[in-house]
């Protein structure tokens, strides 16, 4: 549960200081925090202040508090809130596009409170400790986790109905792209079937589609998101492929490893354009994550990083053995990254491979944290 609230925290921060054009030379001071403007906080600003803290305090109160008092479980989360929404706040005043305000403040440890008390309703510290161990994040879960925010990245939200309208007009003017209707499709079955594993799902294929619904009517809320063609045709693909596979092919991971596979080749090559002349590789890893738009860099991350450690995950419920998987995920995606010398609109670098080193890296230490051996492990033994 402490690795969900941090994750929680994490987005908060992210959706506070987004677009990150930070002014080191403009100066900080306390009096926006300490001091209650005549300005009305729009419903669209108080909404976003309050959904955005909410998960904090939920997840607080869970990972926090079951040596707590009920009153001082609430004090305890009401502080913690508020001392990261004024931090943010002060960090706010180096973003010239952002408006700090004592009023968000207000709203941010309001929405965690309310968090705290969504918790169970306030239940014992005996009752607390059961739910965190219930809610322990494991290897799908922080995968799923990773899949939903690069939907909805940057997480800032907005009741503006022109926001709305901007968000919904690519479903009729934006050009059908076959490249995003399979990655859209494959990104829904690995989130069905992440699913699965994570909470034990019967009727995985319901749960889907009611996802994917939830997910789009959040998407058209995000300001700079919006839901196009290719996101509706490759969620409906996405259904309908689930279930059609019988339920024993996907819990092998070798269809699920397949339909990776392609989209990681088809998304790193296309639009499988020759360049005239081949171009360096670059053997620096993440130095394209240093330049260019930082919320197209962060949104990669997040992609990349769902797709690599999915793959993963999924090769290692494979007959391979763990180590060849991992290698052949690896060669996988080190291969796409070699091509794209040869096709236009990449940037062939080290980045890609290392991330999927990275993502086993953190997919074994998330499995010892959650108890031992992983699904493919105990199947086996059976």
């Amino acid at each position: 549960m402490k690795s969900l609230w941090l994750l929680f925290v994490v987005v908060a921060g992210i959706g506070s200081l987004y677009p990150f054009d930070f002014d080191a030379a403009r100066p900080l001071s306390l009096e926006p925090l300490l001091t209650l403007d005549g300005r009305a906080s729009s419903r669209g600003d108080v909404l976003g202040n309050l959904v955005l803290f909410l998960p904090i305090g939920w997840t607080g109160a869970l990972a926090f508090g079951a040596s707590l008092h009920r009153i001082g479980r609430l004090a305890a989360v009401c502080a913690g809130c508020a001392v990261l929404a004024a931090a943010l706040q002060l960090a706010q005043q180096l973003l010239p596009s952002r408006d700090p305000s004592a009023w968000d403040v207000i709203w941010n440890s309001v929405g965690g409170v309310s968090g705290a008390v969504v918790a169970g309703a306030l239940p014992s510290g005996r009752d607390l400790e059961g739910a965190a161990i219930r809610w322990r994040v494991d290897g799908p879960m922080a995968l799923l986790a990773l899949w939903v925010a690069y939907r909805l990245f940057p997480f800032v939200p907005s009741v503006d109905l022109q926001l709305v309208k901007d968000s919904l007009k690519p479903l009729l003017h934006s050009p059908l792209d076959p490249v995003d209707c399979l990655r859209d499709a494959v990104g829904w079955v690995v989130a069905a079937y992440l699913m699965q594993s994570a909470l034990e799902l019967q009727r995985v294929g319901r749960v889907l589609a009611f996802a994917v619904v939830g997910v789009m009517g959040l998407e058209v809320l995000i300001i700079d998101n919006a839901v196009d063609r290719s996101d509706v045709i490759g969620a409906l693909a996405a259904v309908v492929t689930w279930r059609l596979v019988p339920a024993a092919r996907w819990r092998s991971g070798v269809v699920v490893s397949g339909l990776l596979a392609l989209s990681i080749v088809a998304g790193g090559l296309a639009p499988f354009a020759a360049r005239p002349h081949p171009v360096p590789f670059q053997w620096v890893p993440f130095q394209g994550f240093l330049g260019g738009s930082m919320y197209v860099n962060v949104q990669s991350a997040l992609e990349k990083s769902f797709l690599y450690g999915a793959l993963v995950l999924a090769v290692w419920r494979t007959p391979l053995p763990r180590g060849l998987g991992t290698l052949a995920a690896c060669a996988l995606v080190g291969g796409v990254e070699f091509a794209q010398i040869h096709f236009s609109g990449h940037s062939p670098e080290i980045t890609d491979p290392v991330l999927v080193v990275l993502a086993a890296t953190a997919l074994r230490a998330l499995e010892r944290d959650a108890g031992g051996s992983g699904p493919e492990d105990a199947a086996r033994a059976r």
